[in-house]
């Protein structure tokens, strides 16, 4: 499809013809925002009978396939071939696919989600990225063997990692990471308590253990091989709650000589305090350990008379 700044999109149903030796070709011709095919494919026509496609997406656009693709009736082997050589672009296919043939990326990036049930083996290769996203439906996304690279580095992404029992891939069987490979850990996540998150579960497991990229500021980790579940985790060894940064009231009360602040809903603040008064801006002072506070007790100085307090988020 054309549009060459995205927008496009493809609504019908498409089923494969599998008479002919010549590819069938999907994709975008845009170079910026996103086209979509959000009807279902069926590769294949005859019965039973399969015929594989290639999707391309040109470098800085994207193509995505909203709907599913699907194998024809009980094909096994009609697959997907992601870019060439001349096409880097990002290609998300999001659907419930079913197709049961090989997925070969070549080049640019490749999502998935949870709901791909296909089971057919995925190889990337070098420079290549591969995108999963969880979407909540208790599944995998299910793939045989799972090659990653020939012999230079690549990209795994997980998004919305959120179990601790349901790993975002299920590779039943040989999980190969040929060079090196980088996982990266979407700020878009639900990792709120410290253990383990499986992200890919393997069959058998060749390769070295991948390097994880700086993880979101809501939590740290490492990542293991757990060999006992064969399953590469993420290990998040501790968690930090998230600061709200819609700016709320400081709760003031006094008993005897005592002055109680309180800011109960913005844990991670600093107070600043001005110890001149509001007209001399510079003075402002951040109070030693306030940020890790929601509250405290000041001792008040009949002396001063020109003390003030306000919450800072961030600080500096």
């Amino acid at each position: 499809v054309n549009g060459v700044a995205g927008g496009f999109s493809m609504v019908r149903n498409i089923a494969v013809q599998d008479s002919g030796a010549d590819p069938l070709i999907l994709g975008g011709q845009n170079t910026s925002g996103t086209n979509i095919f959000a009807g279902n494919i069926t590769l294949g026509a005859t019965t039973d009978t399969g015929k594989s496609v290639t999707v391309l997406a040109v470098n800085g656009g994207e193509v995505d396939f909203t709907g599913n693709l699907l194998k024809n009736g009980a094909d096994t082997t009609a697959g997907v071939t992601l870019n060439d050589g001349a096409h880097g672009g990002t290609i998300k296919l999001l659907g419930a696919n079913t197709y049961a043939g090989p997925t070969t990326v070549n080049a640019g990036k490749a999502a998935f989600s949870t709901r791909h049930a296909g089971g057919g083996d995925l190889s990337l290769a070098d420079a290549t990225t591969l995108i999963v996203t969880n979407v909540g439906n208790a599944a995998s996304a299910s793939f045989a063997a799972l090659t990653l690279g020939s012999s230079g580095p690549t990209t795994n992404v997980f998004d919305n990692v959120a179990s601790t029992s349901i790993p975002l891939v299920n590779a039943t069987g040989a999980l190969t990471i040929n060079g090196s490979c980088t996982v990266v850990i979407s700020s878009n996540n639900a990792i709120t308590a410290v253990g383990a998150y499986p992200l890919i579960k393997y069959g058998s497991f060749t390769g070295t253990l991948p390097t994880l990229a700086a993880t979101p500021a809501n939590f740290t980790g490492v990542l293991t091989n757990d060999t006992a579940n064969g399953w590469i985790a993420l290990h998040v060894t501790s968690t930090v709650s998230p600061v709200n940064t819609n700016a709320g009231p400081i709760q003031v009360s006094v008993s005897g000589s005592t002055l109680s602040l309180a800011w109960p809903t913005n844990g991670g603040w600093t107070l600043m305090t001005n110890s001149v008064g509001l007209a001399a801006t510079n003075q402002w002072f951040p109070y030693p350990g306030s940020a890790s506070l929601t509250n405290l007790g000041i001792t008040i100085n009949p002396g001063m008379t020109n003390v003030f307090f306000r919450l800072q988020y961030p600080y500096p």
